[in-house]
Formats: structure tokens, sequence, C-alpha cells
């Protein structure tokens, strides 16, 4: 019984390709606000964090890849909003 259980919890688990594309479309938007200068930190934590889901997804570890994923693009949304605010400063300033 308990087998069935984990088969079946196991075959639930689908492919994380949404948060995947999205995590890439935010590190992109992130990448024209340049926050690769203009926001570093956040950049590079939300690439680093992309790449850990590319590899779980490789991995088949798909649970791990969405959070990554999602922890990716929340990171690289982060990222182009501090590039954008910091762009706006230097202008006004």
């Amino acid at each position: 019984m308990v087998w069935l259980f984990f088969l079946a919890s196991c075959a639930s688990v689908q492919k994380p390709t949404q948060p995947m594309i999205y995590a890439s479309a935010a590190l992109k938007a992130a990448e024209r606000a340049q926050a690769e200068t203009r926001a570093p930190d956040l950049f590079r934590r939300a690439e680093s964090a992309y790449w850990e889901a590319k590899k779980f997804y490789l991995a088949k570890e798909f649970e791990e890849a969405r959070k990554k994923a999602l922890e990716a693009r929340r990171l690289a949304e982060e990222a182009e909003r501090a590039a954008e605010l910091k762009e706006a400063e230097s202008e006004g300033g």
C-alpha cells in the first residue's frame, strides 16, 4: 500500500517547464536592465539559482528544479528593479 502511494506521488510531479521559462525570461530582463553591473550581487544569486534549477531539471529532480526556478525568477526580478532604480537615481542625481 505504501509503495503504491509512493509511486502515485512520484508520477504526479510534473516537469517545471513554465517556471524554468519564466526564470530565464526574468534573467534576460535583468540583463537588459544591466543588473550585472548595477545590482551584481542579486544578479549573481539569480543566475546561480537558475543554473541549480537546470541541474536539478536535468537530473529529473523536478520539485527541486521548480523551487530553484521560482527562486531564480524572484531574484532576477529583484535585480532588475534594483538596476532600474539605480539607473533612475543616477539620471536624477
